[in-house]
């Protein structure tokens, strides 16, 4: 029924419904900074997700009668290119729970490397959280830019733990909030003052 891939688990997601569950377990390893590899990815995804609905329907109790109610909206990309900014957040950092001065954000997901030629994930998990500094938001030769999210300043293995959602939602705060109070000083992001930021978004609901 399941095609062979390099995938050996079914991740199943609670949903707000309890008649619901999310399922997560495709995997397509190309390179996504070609358009025609993510059209590619984009259908293979969706014909692995197929298999899978089917695989369910016929061997696993509870499932008889269940359909498939909805595919992602749009391919997940783990990586491809990332800046380089004025700190990088390494592996170290992150395993050693490291919360810098100009701390931006909170992270405790572990470690989690998906490599294309191995069925499982490499997991590490935290002792501690560890904090994403802002210089990771604030590319090193590009004026009046932030980025947040999966294009941090970072090496493999540490973006390998900062790339999920909730760290992603923190950084896209203090990216935005930080783009504003540059605008209203009229500074660039490299010379904000961090203990301005820090003090905002904390004002705001931030955990640091």
């Amino acid at each position: 029924v399941l095609r062979e891939y390099p995938r050996d688990y079914v991740i199943f997601h609670q949903m707000m419904r309890a008649d619901v569950v999310g399922v997560n377990t495709t995997k397509i390893n190309v390179d996504c900074t070609r358009p025609e590899d993510l059209t590619r990815a984009e259908i293979e995804g969706r014909a692995q997700a197929w298999e899978v609905v089917n695989c369910l329907i016929r061997y696993i109790p509870g499932f008889e009668s269940s359909y498939l109610l909805a595919f992602s909206d749009v391919l997940g990309v783990r990586e491809t290119r990332r800046v380089v900014g004025l700190a990088t957040l390494t592996r170290e950092h992150v395993m050693s729970g490291a919360v810098p001065a100009d701390t931006i954000a909170m992270s405790c997901y572990p470690i989690d490397i998906h490599d294309p030629r191995k069925a499982g994930p490499h997991l590490e998990v935290l002792a501690k959280p560890y904090g994403i500094p802002y210089g990771c938001l604030v590319p090193q030769k590009v004026a009046n830019l932030l980025v947040a999210g999966r294009c941090l300043s970072a090496t493999q293995e540490a973006m390998a733990s900062a790339r999920v959602m909730a760290n992603c939602m923190a950084m896209g705060q203090a990216a935005g909030t930080a783009a504003a109070l540059c605008a209203r000083a009229r500074v660039r992001p490299g010379d904000l003052e961090v203990d301005a930021l820090r003090r905002v978004l904390r004002q705001d609901g931030a955990i640091l």
